[in-house]
């Protein structure tokens, strides 16, 4: 390997480095290092984007994540790249930083990649002392930085040829970010809690997304993948422009993504912790999938989810096939669907249901709780024999034309069922030490949740999504509870066969292929039946052809996830909690800009004349526009300019949230495969709504030739437009409009 030593850095190389922050945009190397008597740059021609280190001798700490164009730092400097818990076989705990282990080594492999080197012997030597007859322990990190435009991509491995220390986990990257501008006045981040959510000036602020808690089953645990940690990217923005952070794994290994402000609020903390393969066991290795990716760009919260997307569908194992119809896989009639009832088994709801799906008028679904004789949250797996009436009951409801899915929960087994401590227990999750989890749900019902990797789970899941869909049952489709809702659990027991603790096995060894070979059944023997999930953590949107988006439900609440995967997999529902008219105006006109297919709602809200005629006219426009919602993708929500006001309803759901504040007028676009695009507008109150609506053409993949714009629903009218157009909208009360956008003449 060939290192480079401060002790040899040229006079002229310092004053290049220094050179380098004075005259960044102007930079006109192909791609280069700077060696200066502290630092290490590197930067490329035209890039935005400059890295920089310091010395080898302090362990090459991130000095300054860089922009050029907008000459600024947005990082603290000084702060070590990466961290590592290790345990000795004895039981002592080490933690280290790469800081903390004495000089690094730097190894230049191009005009825009590099690799730093740390040993951390040393440093277990004087821990543990290995003694005199023992072999040598060797334990290195190893880091590969590259630059691609304005992107760094970054991979940590950790290479352990010891006998006696274990790597537990790894916090990488770990990054402290500053105030972008001389006031945080248009400060704001973004993560992936449900459908994506917004904090301005977060330094400010009191929050916290992410980090590790103790019951799974009772917080909001930043463990990904799960409906609170959806997706592996974050983004922190002003009007200047933007910082873009990804864990870019496309294997979704389990990791927790943090971010919370710093004590002091000085700075907003960033990190990514890896629960490690073989957790425990001495001599294991560490190499996380794919690249942690930090980007410079443009824009705001939806530039950054479209720079996910874009690597999602190059990369990620989860994306889905898809053609001039959107996704190849999903059957048509669970795109086509546009309103979804929630109810329990009996004759009365049956009746309700068929009489709710003749006042909507268009394509429904029922979502079919409580089918089984057991009672809810009781006695699972075991759902057969089902309740007297079940058989009948579908029929009836297919011969009104409505579409029928049952529930069951594809991760718990009732720890109290006979035949627990005998069939299912080699098969549950264990924790590090020996027992097995335990989760409940609002009743003294113990669920252990069992591994995906084993047999008998797979087994049973397949046998009872076969059954239901049969012809002697013949549902359309099978909700599996809490595979996208919940965090993998850090199973370590060594007879099932997969990596102790942390990695992608949860995935790519368990859910994966039991829900592929799942759907492959489906396709052989009933090609029009689907499968849904809870919530939407993104690594099972190939696995599954609808999330239950019913937790959707928080203040500042943006679309993130239908920006990164609109198109991809249909989202439906709400939780209509509470009896509060304008919250549910609220959601259903958010629900429908967002994408989703609406409702998820009891029957009987037909009675609520106001809400039922609002709901009943955005099903309908929502099943007219399923090229764009269903098939297409998410366009960038359109602009407004007037006097709009901001309404703040009773959502009556989250405890510490239950106030949500959003305007008066839902906005979205989303484009067709065939490239027209629908704008969408909600007036969710009862008074008349007037704006303006600026669009600006190219923005949404148009050239310079003329448009036509169809109005669809509302007042009727077309007209033509040319260049960034300004124009004129008014809404009556609960009036909802959407305009259809074409090159004229198609």
């Amino acid at each position: 390997m060939k290192t480079f030593s401060a002790s040899v850095h040229t006079i002229a190389a310092s004053i290049l480095a220094i050179s380098l922050f004075l005259t960044a945009p102007s930079v006109a190397a192909p791609g280069f290092w700077a060696y200066a008597a502290e630092t290490t740059t590197l930067t490329e021609t035209n890039s935005r984007l400059m890295l920089t280190f310091g010395s080898p001798d302090s362990g090459f700490p991130l000095d300054s994540i860089y922009d050029t164009k907008e000459r600024r730092t947005m990082s603290k400097p000084g702060l070590p790249l990466w961290s590592v818990e290790l345990q000795h076989s004895s039981g002592k705990k080490l933690a280290l930083t790469s800081t903390r282990c004495g000089r690094g080594d730097i190894d230049r492999q191009g005009p825009s990649l590099m690799t730093l080197t740390w040993s951390l012997d040393e440093v277990l030597e004087r821990t543990v002392p290995a003694g005199k007859d023992s072999p040598a322990q060797q334990l290195r990190a190893v880091c590969s930085i590259q630059t691609v435009g304005n992107r760094a991509l970054m991979k940590l491995r950790l290479y352990n040829h010891t006998t006696t220390w274990s790597i537990r986990s790894v916090v990488f990257p770990s990054l402290e970010l500053v105030q972008l501008g001389v006031s945080d006045e248009n400060d704001a981040f973004v993560f992936p809690f449900a459908a994506g959510k917004i904090v301005r000036q977060p330094l400010k602020k009191a929050f916290s997304f992410g980090g590790e808690q103790a019951n799974p089953s009772k917080d909001r645990t930043g463990r990904y993948a799960n409906p609170w940690t959806t997706m592996q990217f974050c983004s922190y923005w002003d009007d200047r422009g933007g910082l873009y952070i990804a864990a870019e794994d496309p294997l979704a290994s389990v990791k927790y993504i943090n971010a919370q402000p710093s004590p002091d609020k000085s700075s907003l903390h960033v990190s990514v912790t890896w629960p490690a393969e073989n957790t425990g066991v001495p001599g294991n290795d560490f190499e996380h999938p794919g690249s942690i990716a930090i980007e410079l760009f443009d824009g705001d919260w939806f530039d950054a989810a479209k720079i996910y997307r874009r690597w999602v569908m190059r990369e990620a194992r989860w994306w889905p096939s898809m053609g001039s119809e959107g996704r190849v896989d999903t059957p048509k009639w669970m795109k086509e669907n546009a309103v979804w009832v929630i109810t329990s088994l009996s004759a009365e709801s049956i009746d309700k249901t068929i009489k709710f799906a003749d006042f909507m008028k268009v394509p429904t679904a029922v979502h079919l709780y409580n089918w089984h004789q057991i009672p809810f949250d009781n006695q699972y797996p075991h759902y057969f024999p089902a309740k007297s009436g079940f058989r009948e009951g579908i029929t009836k409801l297919h011969k009104a034309g409505i579409r029928v899915m049952p529930y069951i929960n594809a991760r718990l087994w009732d720890k109290d069922t006979e035949d627990f401590p005998t069939v299912a227990l080699p098969a549950a999750t264990k924790m590090e030490g020996g027992g097995y989890y335990i989760e409940t749900y609002g009743s003294p019902v113990e669920l252990v949740p069992m591994c995906p990797t084993t047999d008998l789970w797979t087994n049973t899941m397949k046998t009872l999504v076969m059954n239901l869909v049969s012809p002697e049952i013949d549902v359309d489709g099978v909700y599996l509870d809490q595979v996208s809702a919940m965090s993998p659990a850090l199973c370590f027991d060594p007879s099932h066969g997969h990596p102790l603790g942390g990695g992608h096995w949860w995935t790519v060894d368990g859910y994966w292929p039991m829900i592929e070979g799942i759907q492959k059944n489906l396709a052989a023997k009933f090609p029009d039946k689907m499968l849904t999930s809870e919530c939407n953590a993104e690594p099972y949107i190939h696995c599954f052809d609808g999330y239950l988006t019913w937790h959707y439900e928080f203040n500042d609440m943006v679309p993130l996830f239908s920006a990164v995967y609109g198109g991809a997999i249909q989202q439906f529902g709400r939780a209509y909690s509470g009896n509060d008219k304008a919250a549910h105006l609220m959601r259903i006109g958010q629900s429908l800009v967002f994408g989703e297919q609406l409702g998820w709602i009891d029957p009987g809200i037909i009675d609520q004349k106001e809400t039922a005629e609002f709901l009943r006219d955005a099903s309908q426009l929502r099943h007219r526009l399923v090229p764009f919602l269903s098939e297409g993708e998410m366009m960038r929500p359109p602009e407004l300019i007037g006097n709009i006001p901001q309404i703040t309803t009773e959502w009556a759901w989250a405890e510490e949230e239950k106030k949500v504040t959003d305007s008066a007028v839902q906005r979205g676009a989303w484009r067709s495969p065939d490239g027209r695009v629908a704008f969408i507008f909600a007036n969710i109150t009862g008074e008349k709504a007037s704006f303006t609506w600026q669009i600006d053409p190219l923005r949404y993949g148009f050239g310079k030739e003329s448009l036509n714009v169809e109005t669809v629903g509302g007042a009727a009218g077309n007209l033509t437009i040319k260049t960034v157009k300004k124009i004129p909208v008014t809404l009556a009360g609960r009036e909802i409009t959407a305009y259809i956008v074409s090159p004229a003449g198609k």
